[in-house]
């Protein structure tokens, strides 16, 4: 078997996996949305998602943006057998963003009068409960790091499917002795992601026992990491992905109001759960990086990739557009103001798909100071653009901003990638060819569907 059908495989199988317990853990958490939906009211709900946005500038600052490139660099390290870096960096990683997490979470204390003031009493009421949470999703992001730079998917869909069974399990029992409110709703999320550290930290330190003998590289690899091109990552993290994961809902609430957070959240979540049953671009990073020398082999993957999230995703898009209204009003009528919002998120689905193979080749060449520069096309929408659309056309503002910016954003990459490095992560005949890896990747689902299939039939006798 060659590199190219050795890899065709892998991304084959890793995919399919995700794809099915992505499946799995939102039918599994359904039960669990309906009932938050319906119990609490969209300022509730809306203020429970504002308080999960916690973690996120917290996670951001302790790796200061540098996630990406952490995987990137491990995966690079492994593929270049230099495990003496590679234990040096996984250990420096996560000593600094630990030490990094408590000095926010102690700052945070002390100044959680003005916290309060600003952002609302739940900062004060949920703070022993939210400190729990930004460590178990530190813990989370670490743990991650080392399955997706070993290329282990089977382990973290098992992690994220065990930690939305819990979360369930907790809403329900919660919901059935009548005591559920925002409070014991953080605390299932809360006993959700730490049953899933939990998984991920019992195999990530199987997979590393190896290190054991390996000696420490005295270099200071992360030190050298920042400096190269690590801080171009962290200027265009904490610019671009700080800015507007945290800031956008507040931008919303302020302009449009707390219900709007909510009907973004809404939305935006479904969005998600859909976007998630095509994880090739999770897949393809790290083997990218790992094979960073073999440029034809990964232009073919990520050229079969964009050809692939691009179809699913169409057909994705078509059944979704046509079942949201059904489905929003026999399960969340409160929420109907969202279908709008879930509609034009619809069309973001197919550019982003053209965009799946950029950041590999970005983080796997090292080019994140270009990543930095195209950082401020999103700064300039959060702060331009997206206003506008909002005072413009209200609610559905919010994605046609992303509908501008997206397009703008991903075809400054691709041609400087192709400018660059004769790199094309797509091109629109490709996504008419059929060939060798298309048959293969074709075999591969319909044996994988058929096993299914044949599972659920019962047998004779």
């Amino acid at each position: 078997m060659t590199t190219a059908d050795q890899l065709t495989k892998k991304i084959t199988e890793s995919s399919f996996l995700l794809s099915a317990s992505s499946l799995l853990s939102r039918f599994i958490s359904f039960g669990a949305v309906i009932i938050i939906t319906r119990l609490l009211n969209l300022y509730e709900y809306g203020a429970l998602v504002l308080a999960m946005t916690v973690s996120g500038p917290v996670n951001i600052f302790s790796s200061f943006g540098l996630e990406s490139v952490i995987i990137s660099d491990l995966a690079r390290f492994r593929g270049e057998k230099m495990l003496g870096h590679l234990k040096k960096l996984l250990i420096s990683y996560s000593m600094i963003k630990l030490l990094v997490t408590t000095a926010i979470v102690l700052m945070g204390w002390f100044l959680k009068p003005i916290l309060v003031a600003r952002f609302g009493d739940f900062i004060d009421e949920f703070f022993l409960i939210l400190v729990i949470w930004v460590y178990a999703v530190i813990f989370y992001n670490i743990f991650t790091a080392v399955s997706n730079a070993f290329e282990d998917f089977k382990i973290i869909s098992i992690a994220d499917l065990s930690e939305v069974t819990v979360k369930t399990i907790l809403v329900l029992v919660f919901w059935m002795t009548n005591v559920i409110d925002i409070k014991f709703i953080l605390i299932a999320y809360l006993f959700g992601k730490i049953f899933n550290v939990g998984i991920l930290f019992f195999f990530s330190i199987r997979k590393l026992y190896f290190l054991k003998n390996i000696v420490t590289s005295k270099e200071a690899v992360y030190k050298n990491m920042i400096l190269r091109h690590g801080k171009w990552a962290v200027l265009s993290q904490t610019v671009s992905e700080q800015l507007s994961s945290t800031l956008k809902p507040w931008i919303i609430k302020f302009l449009l109001g707390v219900e709007s957070v909510a009907l973004f959240s809404v939305a935006s979540s479904l969005y998600s759960a859909l976007a998630r049953i095509v994880p090739i671009k999770q897949v393809i990073f790290p083997i990218i990086s790992r094979r960073i020398d073999d440029k034809d082999v990964n232009v073919i993957i990520a050229q079969k990739a964009t050809k692939y999230s691009f179809i699913f995703y169409f057909i994705i898009g078509v059944v979704s557009f046509f079942l949201i209204v059904p489905f929003i009003n026999i399960f969340f009528p409160q929420y109907e103001s969202s279908i709008i919002l879930f509609r034009l998120l619809l069309a973001r689905m197919l550019i982003t798909a053209t965009g799946y193979g950029h950041m590999a080749f970005f983080y796997a060449y090292k080019e994140q100071k270009q990543l930095f520069k195209y950082s401020f096309i999103d700064v300039f929408a959060l702060f331009t653009i997206l206003p506008a659309c909002i005072l413009l056309f209200g609610l559905p503002g919010i994605y046609i901003e992303r509908l501008i910016t997206i397009p703008l954003l991903y075809g400054a990459r691709e041609h400087y990638l192709r400018k660059k490095y004769n790199i094309a992560t797509w091109r629109l005949k490709a996504l008419f060819t059929f060939d060798f890896y298309d048959k293969y990747f074709l075999d591969k689902v319909m044996h994988k569907i058929r096993l299914i299939f044949k599972n659920l039939i019962p047998k004779k006798g």
